[in-house]
């Protein structure tokens, strides 16, 4: 047991996961800490048990405990000050998210919360989330791939050009992994339910991912400035910004329950499945458009409008994105060279690689290497 002022940290060892349930920190005292110690790896689960409880989940390597239960504590600390919470104590609520939480700006109001946040993490990212609030999303540099289930469906959505939004409502559960990074940034804002309920006549049920609208977007990077140093009417100005926020999100929530808006002509899972081996098969191997058309037995026309509608990128960026993906995971789990790496998932030469690593990521193969290594 390590105790810090409101902190208390148990580590428990593999083998007792199992003791601790789907969620650890629900038999755990008023405020705690659980590591699970797995290998090299802890994963906390957080718990602040008050009139209303906040949850954290991340991870970090053993030999950094010392700076991870730092951070954590930072985290608690805070939302002791801030006094906010996202759930009622017994509801079956959570939020656990994988990664590291590198920074955070949190900012209450009457009428909602707005977090501007940044995480680092390796490889694929852990993302369990229901909460009792109408949430927007906006996510910023560092998303790749959603693959989750939304209250029990399958969905697969990635997030290109300006495709950036997604709408959760009220209480809908959604656990899966993102492929991200190595830096995800990222905006949620939290509606009020009172505020929510008294300004619509009906509940906003379904829930829309990975869209595209202007109008939330210049509102969202308006009040994130905003938000970095709130004034005395910032109040009021996030009142009216969520008053016509939710006028959007309950317009966009209404079309994308229409049929007509369905993926009309999209391609059927069982193709999908089908070209993404394919793909993953030959990532070596030149790729070119006829070959992915004739095994989804369709004309270059109508395969191409297909796939953009099913996978929300066209057939190269998909392609390239499954070969940057395959490079991150050569560079951290084995000792290849840059140019192995790049001849390995099909780039002609590692400049080519290096310019197409670096535009997708942010940063250089042996940056991002050295980066998560060390």
């Amino acid at each position: 047991m390590i105790e810090t002022g409101k902190l208390s940290a148990t580590v428990y060892p593999r083998r007792q996961m199992h003791m601790l349930g789907r969620n650890p920190f629900k038999r755990m005292g008023e405020t705690s800490l659980a590591l699970v110690e797995e290998e090299d790896w802890l994963t906390a689960a957080l718990i602040v048990r008050d009139e209303r409880s906040w949850g954290l989940c991340c991870g970090a390597p053993t030999k950094r405990l010392a700076s991870f239960l730092c951070s954590v504590h930072s985290i608690l600390e805070l939302a002791f000050e801030r006094g906010f919470g996202m759930a009622s104590v017994g509801e079956n609520y959570v939020r656990l998210v994988g990664g590291d939480l590198v920074s955070s700006i949190i900012t209450d109001t009457p009428s909602m919360r707005i977090e501007v946040l940044r995480r680092e993490t390796v490889g694929r990212m852990h993302w369990h989330f229901r909460q009792p609030e109408l949430s927007l999303f906006w996510f910023g540099k560092g998303a790749e791939r959603l693959r989750a289930t939304i209250d029990g469906r399958p969905v697969e959505r990635r997030f290109p050009g300006k495709s950036k939004l997604a709408i959760f409502p009220a209480a809908i559960e959604i656990e899966g992994e993102w492929n991200v990074g190595p830096t995800l940034d990222y905006t949620v804002v939290f509606l009020n339910p009172s505020f929510v309920g008294e300004r619509l006549q009906h509940a906003i049920t379904n829930p829309t991912v990975a869209f595209e609208h202007d109008g939330l977007t210049r509102g969202l990077a308006e009040l994130c400035r905003e938000a970095a140093s709130p004034d005395n009417v910032f109040n009021l100005m996030a009142e009216g910004w969520s008053i016509q926020a939710l006028a959007h999100i309950s317009r966009v929530s209404e079309r994308s329950q229409q049929p007509s808006n369905e993926l009309r002509g999209g391609l059927p899972g069982r193709s999908l499945r089908r070209l993404e081996e394919y793909v993953r098969n030959n990532l070596i191997q030149p790729i070119c458009l006829a070959e992915l058309s004739e095994i989804a037995g369709l004309s270059k026309r109508h395969f191409l409008r297909a796939f953009q509608e099913s996978v929300g990128a066209t057939p190269y960026n998909y392609v390239l994105s499954l070969r940057i993906n395959e490079a991150k995971r050569r560079l951290l789990e084995t000792e290849d060279s840059i140019v192995d790496v790049a001849l390995a998932t099909g780039f002609s030469h590692a400049q080519h690689f290096s310019t197409s690593f670096k535009k997708a990521t942010g940063v250089t193969p042996s940056a991002f290497r050295q980066r998560c290594l060390s």
